[in-house]
This record gives C-alpha cells, structure tokens and sequence, in this order.
C-alpha cells in the first residue's frame, strides 16, 4: 500500500451499484487512510484485511477487476446453488453432480 496508490469502494449502504475509485492519503505500519468525497476527514482502513475502521459498511477493493470478479463469483454460485437445489426438473444428472465435486475438490474435469 502507497500513497496516491487507488482504491476501490463499495458502500454497502449506498444505493450506488458500483465502488467509487478513491486515493490513498497516508499510509503507516498497520493502516492506511482514504478522504471520501473531498471532505477533510480521512478514513482510518487496516492495510492487512482491507477493512474500514471508521466506515464498517465500506468494502475496498485493490482494484476494480478484483470487484468484478467478487461479483461473477457470487452470480455463478447462485446460479449453481439454484440449479442444484431444485429438486425436480432440472437435467443435472449424477455423473455431473460427480464432475463437479471433482472440479470443487481440486481434481480435474473429466
């Protein structure tokens, strides 16, 4: 983490969909700080788990691809859970039930 280095946060309490692109103000052993919307006061977040002390609701994100893909993870999950958990019509059989524990395991497809 470095100063002028750019962040990325979403505002869970925000009605805006996506992160706003912030700049890192000062950084020290443990924290670093970001000026939301140009106001004077800086937000004190820790630099290990990236995580607002100041603003719980804040996410930050290193960089907005690294959103992104959070966001297409938790799409393919649902998807996956709702097609899993539909107990009748769906065409999952169990060879790919079988496939897909392989992938999840580390294994390979077949």
């Amino acid at each position: 983490m470095e100063v002028g280095q750019r962040v990325y946060v979403k505002d869970h309490y925000s009605s805006n969909k996506e992160p706003n692109e912030y700049e890192v103000m000062k950084v020290g052993r443990s924290y670093f700080y970001i000026a939301i919307n140009n106001t004077s006061r800086l937000f004190k977040c820790e630099i290990k788990s990236l995580r607002c002390i100041d603003s719980p609701g804040f996410k930050i994100y290193l960089s907005m691809q690294e959103y992104l893909d959070e966001q297409e993870f938790t799409s393919v999950l649902r998807y996956i859970e709702r097609k899993i958990e539909r107990p009748y019509g769906n065409n999952i059989t169990l060879d790919m039930l079988r496939q897909i524990k392989r992938i999840i395991d580390g294994g390979e497809e077949v």
